[in-house]
């Protein structure tokens, strides 16, 4: 028995050969002439290739993720990715959906524009403005002004270009020697642009050293009437008045300053303390083997006010040729320290032979005057250790007896 004819098949001759007669099926790859069972075949592994799992883990979906938004799906089948893409254009409409009501809730009376910008187009010669104005008129003015300011930046476009090449031709064919300052307050000469750096920091430095403007103008201030008094018949001092730049402040600052020295010098030459106001006396205080000088002003030492010893010494001898020399640093109420005399004999005279040195110091510790004089003094060199004399009888009587000035 043949089988029945369906349409799209023929029975070739009636052999029982079924072939397909219909149009090309391009996506099945079948074609007019293919036998039936070569065409089953070819939907039964087009078939099973669509049952397959399909890879889809190259995917981004993480624009996806961040609209909804939600966690990437564990398992990435077709339905998850697809049910995640449905989420997604649910999303998307809901968020048009909601800026069109608020679209939808503008109207034209909530608006409030400032249209100056575009007041050329609705006013006449004289300034005056024609009303009313609609939205459609505004938005061609809008659109109007923009195909002009896009002109113009095509043609500022084009005006940029060729002024970069200009100036690339120019830079490529006149290659510039930067310039150099030679000024003897700057060392070397450099390039300006090294110069003006330092010259800005020079300025920083000296404005830091000047103070602030209003420092300077407070420092300028404090030239009292009294100042120029004083100073009225000085060549080159300026009135405070006329003070006006920290020049004329400095200038009759020296001015002053130079006046009060030479007051000062005449006070000094005239009522200074001088080497006839020093006198030096002392006193000696024998203990056994030792003496203690005491310059004191009742032993007729009197050093004035800025004088220091400047390397005074005493000699102490005797008339058997001995001698000795002590530095005496002397001061006023100066007690020395003891004084060694073991090599001379107790009851003999001894000299003093005292070599003063002085001077009067400045403020700065300069020496102003030098002064030396010598004192001398004999001394009967006695100790005041008590003596016993005894007499013949059982009375006993004890003198004590001391050194004795002459």
């Amino acid at each position: 028995m043949k089988p029945r004819n369906q349409t799209g098949f023929n029975d070739v001759n009636g052999s029982g050969l079924i072939t397909w007669s219909g149009a090309c099926i391009n996506c099945l790859g079948i074609k007019p002439g293919d036998n039936l069972n070569s065409i089953v075949y070819t939907i039964a592994e087009k078939l099973c290739l669509a049952l397959e799992p399909q890879d889809l883990s190259t995917l981004t979906l993480q624009c996806a993720l961040d609209i909804i938004p939600t966690d990437e799906p564990s398992n990435r089948t077709l339905v998850n990715v697809l049910q995640l893409l449905l989420d997604n254009d649910c999303k998307l409409k809901d968020l048009i959906d909601g800026i069109q009501n608020q679209i939808d809730g503008l109207s034209e009376d909530s608006l409030t524009l400032n249209l100056n910008c575009l007041r050329h187009y609705y006013e006449d010669n004289n300034g005056n403005v024609s009303l009313p104005y609609t939205t459609e008129s505004i938005l061609q003015n809008l659109i109007d002004d923009l195909c002009e300011l896009s002109d113009t930046v095509t043609t500022l476009s084009t005006t940029i270009v060729d002024i970069r090449e200009d100036l690339d031709d120019h830079i490529n064919n006149h290659p510039q020697t930067p310039e150099v300052i030679v000024s003897n307050c700057i060392s070397n000469a450099k390039p300006v642009s090294t110069a003006i750096n330092e010259l800005a920091q020079d300025y920083c430095l000296n404005k830091d050293n000047w103070g602030l403007d209003t420092e300077v103008q407070t420092a300028k201030a404090k030239q009292t009437p009294e100042m120029d008094t004083l100073m009225a018949g000085v060549v080159g001092w300026i009135p405070s008045l006329n003070v006006s730049s920290l020049a004329d402040a400095i200038n009759n600052l020296y001015l002053l300053t130079e006046n009060y020295r030479v007051r000062i010098a005449a006070n000094e030459e005239c009522c200074a303390s001088g080497c006839d106001d020093l006198t030096v006396g002392f006193l000696t205080d024998f203990d056994g083997t030792t003496v203690i000088l005491q310059f004191t002003s009742g032993a007729g030492t009197f050093i004035p006010t800025g004088f220091v010893d400047n390397g005074s010494t005493v000699t102490i001898s005797d008339s058997s040729g001995n001698s000795v020399t002590y530095s005496i640093p002397i001061a006023q109420n100066y007690e020395s320290e003891a004084l060694d005399l073991s090599m001379f004999t107790i009851g003999t005279t001894l000299t003093f032979s005292l070599d003063v040195k002085m001077k009067l110091l400045g403020d700065n510790d300069e020496i102003i005057i030098s002064c030396q004089k010598c004192v001398g003094k004999d001394v009967k060199y006695l100790n005041d250790d008590c003596c016993v004399i005894t007499a013949t009888s059982t009375v006993t009587i004890i003198y004590q007896t001391c050194g004795i000035t002459t």
